[in-house]
């Protein structure tokens, strides 16, 4: 499947809507395919329009989605070279791309769920591995010798104790901001406008080379 970039000049005296910082609130993805089936995984026995997208495909649209604003639309248009136009899968191509990233998001969704959810769990652990520790190290204090070999060890088990918080601080911190930021960007992708436009070479539309 060849790609296109999006355009970062106007044409012909006229903004492209695709382009960042366009005050239109809408901006275009750009595709240039042979046929349609190039878009979806072959190997996927649902009804068309209810495949999957190639990797290659949802790679690509999530990456040039994740630069478009959370508040404004995205048009996804798909220059064809072949005469599908009016066929029936370009007739079902909103409802597969919709439908897809809906699903996509439900996953990552119930992904952030999950994570969230192991790491309530990894801090009452912690935090009661942190307790007892801290226990311990009071009870050696009170009833056991200051020598340099029970300080280590109460500074070992204090150590111990901060760590076994080391995963929950990982999980709110970091591991589910990026999960949240694929999620918004695939709610953008299963609200965008899908249009299917034939492919003129003689226009010049593309960055990239054109369709053999």
């Amino acid at each position: 499947m060849q790609r296109t970039e999006q355009n970062d000049q106007s044409k012909a005296g006229r903004k492209n809507p695709g382009q960042l910082g366009d005050n239109s609130g809408v901006h275009t993805i750009e595709l240039k395919l042979h046929n349609l089936a190039q878009l979806f995984n072959t190997l996927d026995p649902f009804p068309f329009h209810e495949r999957s997208l190639s990797r290659e495909a949802e790679d690509y649209l999530v990456a040039r989605a994740t630069e478009v604003p959370e508040s404004s639309h995205i048009e996804l248009i798909i220059y064809l070279k072949g005469n599908e136009k009016g066929s029936q899968s370009a007739l079902e191509l909103q409802t597969a791309v919709s439908a897809f990233f809906e699903h996509k998001t439900r996953a990552i969704s119930r992904k952030i769920f999950d994570l969230l959810k192991e790491g309530r769990r990894a801090l009452l652990v912690g935090l009661s591995v942190l307790g007892t520790c801290l226990v311990i190290v009071q009870l050696m204090m009170q009833f056991l010798p200051q020598t340099g070999v029970m300080r280590f060890v109460e500074e070992g088990l204090v150590i111990v104790g901060w760590v076994a918080l080391w995963r929950p601080f990982e999980i709110f911190l970091y591991d589910w901001w990026p999960l949240a930021k694929e999620r918004k960007v695939c709610k953008q992708l299963a609200r965008s406008v899908v249009q299917i436009r034939p492919y003129l070479p003689e226009q010049n539309q593309f960055s990239g080379p054109a369709p053999e």
